[in-house]
């Protein structure tokens, strides 16, 4: 049985133009389950996806990837975990297919030639993310749903244990974005493990495991959805007032209203499964 895989943040903090992002940050995901981001603009949720990714220097504490406790090197950790960003880039003079391969890199090394187990690697990706009649499209020719979901496959044909998505479903419509919440959550019970920062609280509390809510740089609660997603604390986190209701499946929906005007003016989201 192979050793257990985790990512991990301890104390995790950083700082830029001389003020905290993110402080004393605590997180420990593993693959098999779906982590939810999320908090208010400005919280901090995609500097720590990106200090989990190792693409910042954290200014206290550490972030790691290890295997049965053992932390692993970078070139190994490429090949378990990958990192999908919020911008999404160019790419020009490549097509679909050739970036999905492009996450295969960290398997054979850059200079190398693909392998079949790469080619197969990015079709079922490809497949996975219903992209795969794009594979002979220029990525820039694409709309941004398109190239968000290709990138999102690039990410799953490279790592073997976990992915970090930053705001994954910001491009696309709702549609793929209920196709791509069910894929996570499939393939976390066939023994991946995600990390996503998602806007939409409904959709987090319906689709994740856990959730880390973040308030000005630090963990305001962590937990399951239900202990998270309280009326009182989306009050106190955001400033707004919120009924929340979960069905007999786990799915939540959430009715928004600004502090003072309930019945006025309320938004409601709800994101099935």
């Amino acid at each position: 049985m192979a050793a257990p895989f985790a990512l991990v943040a301890d104390g995790l903090g950083y700082r830029a133009g001389g003020r905290w992002l993110l402080r004393e940050v605590c997180l420990r995901a593993s693959p098999g389950e779906v982590v939810g981001l999320i908090g208010p603009n400005g919280a901090g949720k995609s500097t720590l996806a990106r200090l989990l990714a190792g693409l910042l220097r954290p200014a206290s504490g550490r972030a790691w990837f290890e295997q049965g406790g053992r932390v692993l090197r970078r070139s190994a950790a490429a090949r378990q975990l990958a990192y999908v960003a919020q911008s999404v880039p160019e790419a020009p003079g490549f097509t679909a297919g050739e970036v999905v391969l492009m996450g295969r890199y960290p398997h054979r090394g850059a200079l190398a030639r693909e392998t079949t187990a790469d080619r197969e690697a990015a079709a079922r990706a490809m497949g996975w993310m219903g992209v795969l009649e794009l594979a002979g499209r220029r990525f820039d020719s694409l709309s941004g749903g398109e190239r968000q979901r290709v990138m999102v496959a690039r990410a799953l044909a490279q790592a073997e244990r976990m992915v970090i998505l930053d705001e994954p479903t910001s491009a696309l419509d709702v549609r793929h974005q209920l196709e791509l919440l069910a894929l996570l959550r499939r393939l976390a019970e066939e023994g991946m493990g995600f990390v996503v920062v998602l806007h939409d609280l409904a959709a987090a509390g319906s689709w994740c495991d856990r959730l880390v809510l973040l308030d000005r740089g630090r963990v305001a609660a962590e937990g399951v959805p239900r202990e998270v997603l309280r009326e009182e604390v989306l009050a106190e986190v955001y400033g707004i007032e919120a009924a929340v209701e979960w069905d007999g499946e786990g799915r939540c929906s959430i009715a928004f209203a600004l502090a003072g005007t309930r019945g006025e003016a309320a938004g409601v989201s709800h994101v099935g499964r």
